[in-house]
């Protein structure tokens, strides 16, 4: 079956939020100011020690009581957060995550995001969600976290075939970064198989609107023949497109078998081929339209990657979810409430034919605050959203159980100026001793131009052409008809 790939080029309009007060640890290199913050989860009922590593920095180690939640700005313990990748170890089992926000020079959040990391490092990773069409920018991040060099090798994989990329080394104890479109330029669908002869950890982030907004997702360390996704959206009336690409990583064939549920019933997909190391991609409305909160089941004959991305306001916004392999009866989200402006929610879906009961608890730095219970019928779905009681409190963590395995998510969704914007993330499922954080989004000085501008003049301080006082993108440059972005 082909498929036509529509071109993921539109670059995000982004205006600006005003904050009811100014959030710690940010800091600016003159152009995008940006905020990162570590946030831990205790879920043990014993005090956690942890420590928290930066690059070149002085460790940062604190005491989390039991069953509470904390927040460790990066500033505070890395003195930037250019590129800052964390190492969290504690002496009973937690869940870590990283926060993002990015800012303009003047104040005003322009967009937000938060990632969970990975336990252990890998000598294999896949990722499936790039892009270097109109505007956008993908960035392979490879973390060393040995005291040995690695020699690390990439293959990028695009709709119905594969690249080869380069082979780098990576120092004991650092990272490279590695721009894809200085192989694959100009495709809206990429994917990467990165391998190394030590275990390293990877991580592929995509940039727009000038290095403003970022996308980053870990890889996964191994493919699987059955993967969930969740949170799909083909509703015409909402606005939103779901695009789910599978990446094939084995030498054969994969036969890819796909099933929905939604509205309390499990529908069948599409049926495909996938070439060896290659990957396809899909409009789930061509299959199962005018639906809202659907899950989708991904099954393979042989070992693949799905991710599903979900794009809104005619491409303005954008968001990419790895799935999980299997459903879980317990899932934990250590800031599922992140920024005091946004919504926050967690979704819950039943991918059984019984019924299930679900409870939700909500925990602070103080402890557990609140409970709610809900009933999810077969198939069924449900968005909770977080209690009245509790805004104006951040972070809030969040501990989801339930009577059968379930798959849960959070997000969150804020307005500015120039549009809607959300976030969404699985949950993790097993606490560790020690979590690899993924690195924090780069200053565009750092990663090089994303457009070319003409020149400079009074009025137009990014050349593009547009007048500052018509230009969403100020500072960044962009085509007219993007509106400087």
């Amino acid at each position: 079956m082909r498929r036509t790939v529509t071109a993921l080029g539109t670059v995000l309009l982004v205006g600006s939020l005003s904050l009811a007060g100014d959030l710690p640890g940010w800091s600016t290199d003159g152009t995008t100011s940006y905020s990162s913050a570590v946030v831990i989860q205790n879920v043990s009922d014993t005090v956690a020690v942890v420590n928290i590593a930066y690059p070149a920095a002085t460790d940062h180690q604190m005491t989390v009581p039991a069953g509470t939640s904390h927040t460790q700005y990066v500033n505070d313990g890395s003195g930037g957060p250019w590129g800052v990748a964390a190492l969290v170890t504690s002496d009973v089992p937690i869940v870590a995550t990283q926060n993002f926000l990015t800012w303009d020079p003047n104040g005003g959040t322009q967009w937000a995001s938060h990632s969970g990391g990975v336990a252990s490092p890998s000598k294999t990773w896949y990722l499936a969600e790039g892009c270097t069409y109109g505007g956008f920018q993908s960035i392979l991040t490879i973390r060393n976290p040995n005291e040995q060099p690695a020699e690390v090798g990439v293959t990028y994989t695009v709709p119905g075939a594969h690249v080869s990329g380069p082979s780098v080394p990576v120092c004991p104890y650092g990272q490279r970064q590695i721009v894809v479109s200085d192989t694959v330029a100009d495709c809206s669908s990429i994917g990467a198989i990165v391998t190394s002869d030590v275990p390293v950890i990877a991580q592929l982030t995509t940039y727009w609107n000038g290095g403003a907004a970022s996308t980053s997702t870990m890889g996964a360390p191994s493919a699987a023949t059955t993967w969930y996704l969740a949170e799909g959206n083909t509703a015409s009336w909402s606005g939103f497109e779901t695009w789910i690409t599978v990446q094939n990583p084995t030498s054969d064939p994969a036969e890819v078998h796909v099933q929905f549920i939604g509205d309390g019933v499990k529908q069948t997909g599409p049926t495909f081929t996938v070439a060896p190391v290659s990957q396809d991609v899909f409009n789930a409305a061509d299959y199962f339209p005018e639906h809202t909160h659907f899950a989708t089941v991904v099954t393979a004959s042989s070992p693949i990657l799905a991710v599903q991305s979900k794009r809104w306001e005619s491409e303005q916004g954008y968001d990419g979810t790895m799935g999980v392999n299997t459903p879980s009866s317990q899932w934990y989200f250590p800031s599922a409430q992140s920024h005091l402006e946004a919504s926050s929610w967690i979704a819950v879906q039943n991918v059984e034919d019984t019924s299930t009961t679900v409870t939700i608890d909500y925990v602070t730095e103080h402890g557990s605050l609140d409970r709610q219970t809900v009933s999810l019928d077969p198939f069924a779905h449900q968005t909770i959203s977080l209690p009245d009681e509790l805004a104006g409190q951040t972070p809030i963590a969040v501990v989801v159980n339930s009577a059968q395995p379930i798959l849960a998510q959070q997000g969150q969704c804020w307005e500015t100026g120039s549009g809607t914007y959300h976030d969404t993330m699985f949950g993790a499922t097993a606490p560790s001793t020690i979590w690899y954080l993924p690195a924090t989004p780069q200053a565009q000085s750092q990663l090089g131009p994303f457009g070319t501008a003409g020149g400079a003049t009074a009025g137009d301080r990014d050349g593009d052409g547009v007048p500052d006082d018509e230009d969403f993108c100020p500072d960044y440059p962009g085509s007219a008809e993007m509106n400087g972005c």
